[in-house]
């Protein structure tokens, strides 16, 4: 009895070294021919599957097909998986539909609106980034940017795309000083405004307090070591899903406001009832003509009725045509409300992208969402189809278009001093 319970441990003992020897070789496994003879033969590659939602633009073979590229772009750097993707068209207000509707077919990765961010994290259909993803988001994003993608001081997303609003302008009229001030565009000529649009209305609910942008060194920075703001978390800060909003870190409270003599109040945040009469006497002003279908501003800078304009990004084209060489980009102006100067908010909203929480192969669905996101991603994206990008790094490749430089600044942010943009070149 004793030698047969010493045979069945040896044999126990045999399986476990040759289990482990078969999990060290990882990538070939033993087996028989016909003949009897053994063979060595290539162990099959994991296989990732991932299902991706994005935009009908972004799918378009003639635009380039910019999520599909990056996706195979992404298989193409893991030689040793089998990648699989499945992809459908789908806005951002119906995929959350359909999210909601069937949780079960429901993508691994998809492109959200950051406005729809609370709604998703509430309904479980957004996870949380952590990390060396967090990590990303908060340091390769201007500040502004980087806050449409949290929940609760949290990141839910990698923001990749904006499409920020733009004061477009006639150089015959307004100079680059004038437009940097509401009050001196409107003294100098009609604004042309959606004010029947709530997204553009919150470029005055939102508004900023103006930061001033350190004087640069000879070297041209702002005098600190690198010439860069520290926006990255530690590991343990990043990793930890569990710290409680007390422990995240306090935004600033610096007054930017109050100017040397005193006399402006110090900055404090606008109430709703401050901007509600605001905009009230704004919009009653008959330099300020309310444009309600976005056509009203194109065809006033045509025909001379409107000296400025405010539209989003995309509408730079039509702008163009309707005042070719005599036309102005800029950013947004500052304004005064309540005696205190104020920097309307270029970007409200933007496009992010998601991860599924009940996604599988978590940490390669992660991988690929921050691969989607990346500087280089949104450079191309920019390249294939206009797109805005929102990488402090995509932004600084394209300070050389001129035209764009103004909407860039806008999408760097003040908060991020160091972008030598260029500056245009006044007509003699």
């Amino acid at each position: 009895m004793k030698k047969r319970l010493f045979a069945m441990f040896l044999v126990l003992v045999m399986m476990t070294v040759a289990v482990a020897a078969c999990g060290k070789s990882g990538n070939k496994e033993s087996s028989k021919n016909k003949n009897g003879e053994e063979t060595e033969t290539e162990e099959a590659k994991p296989v990732y599957q991932f299902t991706i939602w994005g935009s009908k633009a972004d799918l378009s073979d003639e635009k380039g097909s910019w999520l599909k590229t990056r996706c195979d772009m992404f298989a193409a750097k893991h030689q040793d998986a089998e990648l699989e993707f499945k992809y459908a068209a789908y806005t951002e207000e119906k995929a959350a539909k359909k999210m909601e509707e069937n949780r079960e077919k429901a993508p691994d990765i998809f492109i959200f609106n950051s406005a729809q961010t609370a709604e998703l994290v509430e309904s479980r259909l957004l996870t949380r980034l952590w990390g060396e993803t967090e990590d990303y988001v908060l340091s390769s994003n201007a500040t502004s940017i980087g806050d449409l993608s949290k929940y609760a001081q949290k990141v839910y997303g990698i923001p990749v795309e904006a499409n920020p609003y733009v004061l477009y302008y006639d150089k015959r009229t307004l100079s680059q000083e004038d437009v940097q001030n509401l009050d001196t565009i409107l003294a100098k000529g009609v604004l042309a405004y959606p004010l029947d649009d709530e997204n553009y209305r919150n470029a005055f609910y939102q508004a900023q307090d103006v930061v001033e942008v350190p004087e640069q060194d000879e070297n041209g920075t702002d005098g600190t070591e690198d010439g860069t703001k520290d926006n990255t978390q530690t590991d343990d800060a990043a990793q930890d899903n569990t710290q409680t909003d007390a422990a995240q870190p306090e935004e600033s409270t610096q007054d930017n406001t109050q100017s040397e003599n005193g006399e402006q109040k110090e900055s404090e945040p606008l109430a709703k009832e401050t901007v509600d009469a605001w905009l009230a006497t704004f919009r009653s002003n008959p330099q300020v003509l309310n444009d309600t279908d976005g056509n009203a501003g194109i065809t006033g800078l045509k025909d001379g009725t409107v000296q400025a304009a405010v539209q989003d990004a995309s509408a730079y084209d039509k702008m163009k045509e309707a005042l070719g060489e005599n036309l102005g980009v800029a950013a947004l102006p500052v304004f005064t409300i309540d005696g205190m100067t104020k920097q309307m908010k270029c970007v409200t909203e933007a496009k992010c992208i998601g991860v599924n929480p009940d996604c599988e192969n978590f940490e390669m669905t992660i991988a690929l969402a921050t691969y989607l996101g990346s500087a280089d991603s949104q450079q191309m994206h920019y390249d294939m189809s206009g797109v805005i990008p929102v990488n402090l790094s995509a932004v600084q490749t394209l300070r050389s278009d001129v035209e764009l430089a103004d909407v860039i600044a806008q999408i760097a942010d003040k908060e991020n001093p160091g972008w030598d943009l260029p500056e245009e070149e006044e007509e003699e």
